[in-house]
């Protein structure tokens, strides 16, 4: 398990486990809502750029999460545009891999 991952899975687990994705999106611990915590930029398991471009700029930024005594039946879900955009980004993210390990070793691919 990568580091990242690791995070994300401490993440889901401070969060209430199993399917907590949606607190751990909304999570308070940014340090204006709640206290300080040293995973909250990291709690998606990717790095902020990724995690940007997936979940939305707003998601990084401590002043536009919610108070720490909102309800979780309260926030958002994610819309069908953005579960879209991060299959899309996994799928480009696969071929660009493939592609990549396809480039590397072009002797094989000669034979």
């Amino acid at each position: 398990m990568t580091p990242r991952k690791a995070i994300r899975e401490k993440c889901l687990d401070c969060m209430g486990g199993g399917g907590a994705f949606k607190a751990v999106k909304f999570c308070p611990s940014d340090g204006i809502n709640s206290t300080k915590c040293p995973l909250w930029e990291h709690r998606f398991g990717m790095t902020a750029g990724r995690a940007a471009k997936v979940h939305g700029r707003q998601y990084l930024d401590p002043k536009q999460m919610p108070d720490a005594n909102t309800a979780l039946e309260e926030l958002p879900t994610p819309s069908p545009v953005l579960r879209q955009t991060q299959a899309s980004l996994s799928q480009t993210s696969a071929a660009s891999t493939l592609a990549g390990l396809t480039a590397a070793r072009p002797e094989e691919t000669q034979q």
